[in-house]
């Protein structure tokens, strides 16, 4: 499990903790992060060997450390050693790139705790939870059902549910299509959100809603030069679909 989700400036200064502990969580401006992870974020950030496209991980009394090192700040996840490296360097990859653009300018002149600045804790929340609840065997079945139904229903181009690394569960979406959105959705550079509003974006002229529901993606698109109104309809009863089924 990801124990805890640490901020820091490149230069060591803390600026924001998360924890989570057995299904719960909470932030803490008062929590201290631990003296090595300051460390490591110094040494390694101020090197020009480290790439910063690149998650590092290593290992620290018994848990994995993960960190992902952007342009004024670093981001630390903590997880336990049965969490796969290979997702855990994803999600901190993803969070972290979507926390310098939605908060780089903040921390560049940023001094004392995070805790308080809007929105911050509920992105953080997103990507660490993002996959931590895939459908069960017996969901998929009721989820291709959803699938079908909807697109009888509907006057779209295509529907879809993606799992976290935008493989796709079951849908239509052509191939071109669905490399875009798997890349947006494994970078962060689409962020859709977890409380049922969809997220608009143009792929080749098309209109697609996409909507995460507890790590999964519903993907719907209105066919090319048509209204959203159709895809954003569709798009949403697969989420409520989702959250049925699973």
């Amino acid at each position: 499990m990801i124990r805890a989700a640490y901020v820091v400036k490149n230069n060591g200064d803390p600026l924001y903790v998360r924890r989570y502990h057995s299904g719960t969580d909470e932030s803490s401006g008062h929590s201290p992060i631990p003296h090595h992870v300051r460390t490591c974020v110094m040494l390694y950030s101020s090197s020009s060997s480290t790439n910063p496209d690149q998650p590092y991980i290593m290992e620290h009394s018994g848990n994995m450390w993960v960190y992902s090192f952007l342009e004024n700040f670093s981001l630390v996840i903590e997880a336990t050693s049965d969490e796969s490296p290979a997702a855990l360097k994803k999600k901190a990859m993803s969070l972290g790139r979507a926390m310098a653009r939605g908060y780089g300018p903040i921390v560049a002149s940023w001094s004392g705790q995070l805790q308080d600045v809007t929105g911050l804790e509920e992105l953080v929340d997103d990507y660490v939870q993002m996959d931590l609840q895939l459908p069960l065997d017996k969901s998929v079945p009721a989820i291709e059902e959803a699938i079908t139904e909807i697109l009888q229903k509907h006057d779209v181009a295509y529907v879809a549910v993606l799992d976290a690394q935008g493989q796709m569960i079951g849908g239509n979406v052509p191939d071109a299509h669905l490399r875009m959105i798997r890349e947006w959705l494994t970078t962060g550079t689409l962020r859709t959100s977890m409380d049922l509003v969809p997220s608009a974006l143009e792929i080749s002229g098309y209109s697609v809603q996409t909507l995460r529901v507890r790590g999964l993606t519903a993907v719907a698109a209105s066919y090319r030069g048509s209204s959203r109104m159709a895809a954003t309809r569709a798009v949403s009863e697969l989420g409520q679909a989702i959250m049925v089924s699973l």
